[in-house]
């Protein structure tokens, strides 16, 4: 992980975290695969919402992390 995302990035999805700035994938490596997505486009954007069990969702715009919500 650290020689494909840079040691910041890296150093994270080993350790199971998500912040602000990840991408989609960096996301499904550090906490698996959602158990839903929820997909809205606006405007030429994608929005989506990623449902994981014990209420955790990530919000994503355009692909980029911009929200969790515990």
């Amino acid at each position: 992980m650290i020689a494909k995302y840079g040691e910041k990035y890296g150093k994270l999805i080993i350790n199971g975290q998500v912040v602000i700035g990840m991408n989609k994938e960096m996301c499904r490596y550090a906490w698996g695969n959602p158990s839903e997505i929820n997909t809205t486009t606006v405007a030429n954007h994608i929005h989506e919402q990623w449902v994981y069990s014990l209420r955790c969702y990530l919000y994503f715009d355009d692909g980029i992390l911009t929200a969790i919500q515990n």
